[in-house]
């Protein structure tokens, strides 16, 4: 059988311990291959990004121990869609977590990864075999019936998107929840901020076209109407943003 060299820890692997990368690399399946969470697909991703998830799932892991395990924020933690996803408001942060146990059923604790809800800007359904058989990692035909949420995010190293099952629970109340997040829900509640938002964009981009005609300050005005075009579109992550800075002030590494 023809050995490899791990490019993670530098075990030399025969045929069956080896994981092969999508850029050709190997990673060993005894170690290194564990290190990721268990719907990371490795058979597509380069070794780079490989390292930046087993960095963010080991960094995830301790701030999910550290932020979202304190009491007065735990006792608070949504969970949109079920799936393995908890989101705090409070710290704005969220975390796809996955379960494992100490010994069989007894000791339960999880791995996490974590991520601002201000990089969150997809979370549509999707039917079928991306379920609860991606999830568990088996895939069958009953997996049809089990819908779930990808969840897509911006400027994030590792796993940038993944699967939360939705089980019976139905989708709209998952997406109703984050659109009210970020003011994008079109209702009578809400629909001043979308508009508002709206107008915004159309005023920055109608100011980004006069400066380019003039050529003078077209990159800062191109910047603002990109900006506005972006919260008219995903709603304004403002809020988030600093919630999420304060919250990672606080972390201790």
């Amino acid at each position: 059988m023809a050995t490899q060299t791990c490019a993670i820890c530098g075990a030399e692997i025969n045929l069956l311990q080896q994981q092969q990368l999508g850029d050709g690399n190997y990673i060993c399946r005894k170690v290194c291959a564990k290190r990721t969470m268990k719907d990371f697909d490795p058979f597509h991703a380069t070794l780079h990004e490989v390292q930046a998830h087993i960095k963010q799932l080991e960094e995830g892991t301790k701030i999910w121990n550290q932020l979202f395990k304190a009491k007065p924020i735990k006792k608070k933690l949504k969970y949109p869609g079920r799936g393995y996803v908890a989101v705090s408001e409070e710290l704005g942060l969220m975390a796809k977590l996955e379960p494992h146990y100490k010994f069989f059923i007894f000791g339960k604790y999880y791995l996490a990864n974590v991520y601002r809800i201000a990089d969150l800007y997809g979370y549509e359904l999707e039917k079928g075999p991306a379920g609860i058989g991606d999830l568990m990692g088996r895939k069958s035909n009953k997996d049809v019936k089990y819908p779930s949420i990808h969840y897509y995010f911006w400027d994030t190293e590792g796993m940038a998107d993944f699967h939360g099952y939705l089980g019976t629970q139905p989708y709209t109340k998952a997406k109703k929840y984050y659109d009210t997040l970020f003011g994008i829900q079109k209702t009578l509640g809400n629909i001043g901020n979308t508009w508002k938002n709206q107008m915004t964009a159309i005023k920055a981009t109608a100011n980004a076209i006069k400066t380019t005609v003039s050529g003078e300050g077209a990159e800062a005005e191109g910047t603002e109407a990109a900006e506005a075009i972006d919260r008219a579109m995903y709603g304004d992550r403002t809020e988030w943003i600093a919630k999420a800075e304060a919250a990672m002030a606080k972390y201790q590494p």
